[in-house]
């Protein structure tokens, strides 16, 4: 659906997002990681709802609005928000409504809106859901605005809101580099899901234990692998096992990071593990569904967060 806001209220996915490899390749003076990543998204994720409204408001629901909100005895709260609370971006008090509101900023016109968000993913995971969030919003915005933006305006404002906003963005198979901000697709694996070499199915495993990206790179000791060179002949196998920088620092943070590893290596049909992003998620690949689908049903059988998806 694209056009103008009607009576209606509109969808969009915001799809997990995983680091299929991550390599730390410097840092920059102001303090900011430069980094080398393959990324894919799956089918998978949050999803946004936009409602015509009098005023702007986010309402939070999902199995993890808890966890977002900080709320202890419900999965649903609903946050009225003021014109004046959302007209600085950087005050606003989640990332849904500092992407409203930057679009405003930038230009972009539109109504106020009743924002619901169905939080699925995990906070804190390393999966990119506030980025995931944030960049279906500009999507969402955009599309539906009296007045959209340029692509390269709605591009600068998601690298404003956060190093992982700008791929997902796009949402589909690419490489990131820079802070995040330098997107390349990745063509040979575009269509993913129907290559015959490459395991399109895909566990989701997280220990439930939030664990923030800043402390990650804080307790970081390593200088890092640097770039990974010419990635064009991997399948997605081959990328995942160019490995992460940032595991071993997080399974120090979080040792239930490497017993989940551990775990996910021994299930049946399982061809790599590894943890996404900063952690503390890790996801296996599989090259059938059953095999993914069984898998899951064991981990959650023991009590572990897991879902069995497919790479878009």
């Amino acid at each position: 659906m694209t056009g103008k806001m009607t009576g209606t209220s509109i969808t969009e996915m915001a799809p997990a997002k995983v680091n299929l490899y991550l390599r730390i390749c410097g840092r920059r003076d102001d303090g900011y990681h430069l980094l080398d990543s393959a990324v894919i998204f799956t089918a998978f994720g949050d999803q946004i709802s936009l409602t015509p409204a009098i005023t702007d408001s986010l309402t939070v629901t999902g199995s993890f609005a808890a966890a977002l909100t900080n709320i202890t005895d419900s999965n649903i709260s609903t946050y009225p928000i003021t014109n004046s609370a959302i007209t600085n971006s950087a005050t606003a008090p989640n990332l849904c409504m500092q992407a409203l509101a930057a679009f405003r900023d930038a230009g972009g016109v539109i109504p106020p809106v009743a924002i619901t968000l169905e939080k699925r993913i995990p906070v804190g995971a390393g999966l990119g859901g506030g980025s995931a969030d944030a960049a279906a919003m500009l999507r969402a915005l955009n599309a539906h605005a009296d007045k959209a933006v340029t692509p390269e305006t709605l591009h600068a404002l998601a690298t404003h809101l956060g190093a992982d906003v700008p791929a997902c963005l796009r949402a589909h198979t690419l490489r990131m580099t820079g802070i995040g901000d330098q997107i390349t697709p990745l063509s040979p694996m575009l269509d993913i899901s129907s290559a015959s070499d490459a395991p399109p199915f895909i566990l989701l495993a997280n220990p439930l234990i939030p664990l923030a990206t800043k402390d990650v790179f804080a307790h970081l000791q390593s200088a890092g692998q640097g770039a990974a060179g010419d990635i064009g002949a991997l399948d997605i196998s081959g990328l995942a096992r160019l490995g992460n920088d940032l595991e071993a620092t997080a399974c120090t943070l979080v040792p239930e990071i490497a017993s989940l590893l551990s775990l996910l290596r021994q299930q049946h049909g399982c061809q790599i593990a590894a943890m996404s992003g900063s952690g503390a998620s890790c996801f296996a690949l599989f090259d059938s569904q059953p095999a993914c689908q069984h898998a899951c049903d064991t981990l959650r059988k023991s009590g572990i967060w897991a879902e069995a998806t497919h790479i878009i």
